[in-house]
């Protein structure tokens, strides 16, 4: 079985360079289906499918980018070896190129290659020197699928510190403000997690993000029945409580009393925030 489904991998990584664009479009279809299964990822990449694949990013088709750029997606998830090797490979400007795509589905797996690349942290200075930033914060505010991917992109490179002052330069404080207060858990954790980041040991930006008028909605986050939009509520108004003109802001809304509470949460992660902003909090 292994044989025969590398022997078929082989054959469809040379029909990516075919001339016949219906050709490279099925090849391309058929190694992101495989490439979906964690198992077939080494051997796509091994037959040499990378370079093809990135060459067809910037093909006129839109169909062919669009598979091309989800086989790469799938070939990085969790994979930094691949990550590695798919940024090599050139992968980073023309998938950048793509999050301006007029196609809702071409962004929203632009998005997420992107987002899967920037896992490896020495891809995130290329992403960024890509010009990838103004375009994942104008996603932010577009169809629910295609935010998730930007705002899991946008919480990815705010982990670098470089990167946290141009995000917020960016604009991208107000769309996630608004995630917080109308979107899906899913958008809500990616949200809370981003402004998390973005605070993280910058006082610039936690007193911006504070003054923006975070501190209300990410305290009903308190309140949300996801531990994980919990968790990453926490997190962001334990950050901000870094900053000591935050404190008095983040006690007068009430955060004292849910933070108390969720000392008895049955999530230890949601425990220890708690813990850790109360701390914050008393701190003069």
């Amino acid at each position: 079985m292994g044989r025969s489904v590398g022997a078929v991998i082989r054959r469809l990584v040379v029909a990516l360079s075919s001339h016949n664009p219906a050709v490279q479009r099925q090849a391309a279809v058929k190694l992101c289906n495989l490439a979906a299964e964690a198992s077939n990822r080494k051997r796509i990449t091994a037959a040499g499918a990378i370079p093809p694949l990135v060459r067809l990013l910037d093909s006129g088709t839109s169909q062919i980018q669009q598979q091309a750029a989800m086989a790469l997606w799938h070939l990085a998830f969790e994979q930094p070896q691949h990550q590695l090797s798919i940024a090599d490979a050139g992968a980073i400007p023309p998938l950048v190129r793509l999050l301006d795509s007029s196609s809702p589905a071409v962004q929203k797996i632009a998005a997420g290659a992107v987002c899967s690349l920037a896992a490896e942290a020495s891809n995130q200075e290329r992403i960024t020197a890509a010009g990838a930033i103004p375009s994942l914060v104008r996603l932010l505010s577009s169809s629910p699928a295609v935010q998730l991917q930007a705002a899991s992109a946008v919480r990815t490179l705010a982990c670098a510190a470089c990167n946290r002052l141009p995000i917020v330069a960016a604009g991208a404080i107000p769309p996630l403000l608004w995630l917080l207060r109308n979107s899906t858990f899913d958008l809500q954790q990616q949200a809370a997690a981003a402004l998390r980041h973005l605070a993280h040991e910058q006082p610039q930006c936690q007193i911006f993000i504070a003054a923006s008028g975070a501190i209300p909605p990410l305290l009903r986050l308190l309140d949300s029945s996801s531990p994980a939009v919990q968790e990453q509520a926490i997190g962001a108004l334990r950050t901000l409580a870094a900053e000591a003109s935050n404190r008095q802001l983040i006690v007068a809304v009430g955060a004292i009393p849910p933070l108390v509470r969720l000392l008895d949460s049955s999530g230890l992660a949601v425990q220890g925030l708690a813990a850790e902003a109360l701390c914050h909090l008393a701190s003069k």
